[in-house]
C-alpha cells in the first residue's frame, strides 16, 4: 500500500475532519510521505476524482462504490486501530422502538 500512496498524487480528506485525522495518524505511523494534489472534505468528490485517476487516496470505507462506468481500487486496512467508532443517539419518544430496530439490524450486519 505504501508504494502505492507515494506512486501517485495524494488527494487528502480534510485534517480537520475526524477521518482526516485518522489518515494523518496512519500516514505518520507508517512513515509516508504523500505527494498532495489537494485536501477536500467530500468524500464522494474524493471517490470520483480517483475513478478519473486524478490520484489516490485513504476514506473510511462506507460502501463506496465508484461512478457508473468507473472502477477503483479499494485495499482494505486490517489494523483496528485506524477503525471509526459509531454510535446511535435519539429521543425516548414513540420512535425509540425503531431506533431499537434499526440498532439492532446494523449490530447484525457489523458481526456478519
Amino acid at each position: 500500500m505504501a508504494s502505492l500512496l507515494t506512486a501517485h498524487p495524494f488527494i487528502r480528506m480534510d485534517r480537520n475532519a475526524w477521518t482526516g485525522q485518522l489518515v494523518n495518524q496512519f500516514l505518520n505511523d507508517q512513515r509516508i510521505a504523500v505527494r498532495e494534489l489537494f485536501e477536500l472534505d467530500a468524500p464522494e468528490t474524493i471517490v470520483i476524482l480517483v475513478a478519473e485517476g486524478i490520484g489516490v487516496s485513504l476514506l473510511p470505507d462506507w460502501g463506496i462504490t465508484p461512478p457508473v462506468g468507473r472502477e477503483i481500487r479499494v485495499d482494505p486496512i486490517e489494523d483496528r486501530k485506524y477503525a471509526r467508532a459509531v454510535g446511535v443517539i435519539g429521543s425516548r419518544g414513540p420512535a425509540a422502538a425503531l431506533i431499537d430496530v434499526f440498532t439492532s439490524t446494523v449490530e447484525a450486519t457489523a458481526r456478519a
